[in-house]
């Protein structure tokens, strides 16, 4: 007597674990018409493992215009970035972090300075006297950190070696 094959069919939830893949692309994968859905809302699991490695594994034509194209867009912005760092327009992030950490490591050092080389100045004084005292002192250390220029970061990169 032969034995009829019976079908292993599964719902969405356990083809996307099999897949390895979440339900929402086993949805998008039915609407592709990659995976056939049966008509009683399940699949048949060998069929539809089958379709999508078909899938996966299928020879994707390679548009020779549309990747040169993308080759060249990048050379360019590559280009671009390079004048821009030559002109110190653009910096590299390490050159970056590396100045603002010093800038701001100076700064730290100044403002908790503040009270031991004021305290002589503002000792008697007036609370109006004391604030302006303050602000000039706390105004010049500002002008201290204002004083960007670009060659902190040729200056760093040197050090870098890049």
């Amino acid at each position: 007597m032969a034995r009829k094959k019976q079908e292993v069919r599964g719902n969405i939830t356990f083809l996307a674990k099999l897949l390895e893949i979440t339900p929402r692309r086993v949805n998008q994968l039915i609407n592709e018409n990659v995976i056939a859905k049966e008509a009683e809302g399940d699949f048949i699991l060998p069929k539809a493992i089958s379709s999508y490695y078909t899938y996966k594994l299928a020879d994707k034509e390679v548009d020779y215009n549309n990747e040169k194209a993308k080759h060249e867009r990048a050379k360019r912005q590559l280009a671009e970035m390079e004048v821009r760092k030559r002109k110190n327009e653009l910096h590299e992030a390490a050159d970056v972090e590396a100045v603002l950490s010093e800038m701001l490591v100076n700064l730290r050092t100044q403002l908790l300075g503040i009270p031991s080389k004021m305290a002589m100045q503002i000792a008697g004084k007036t609370a109006d006297e004391i604030e302006e005292i303050l602000t000039k002192e706390i105004e010049f250390i500002l002008l201290d950190i204002k004083d960007y220029t670009p060659t902190m970061f040729e200056q760093e990169a040197d050090e870098r070696g890049t």
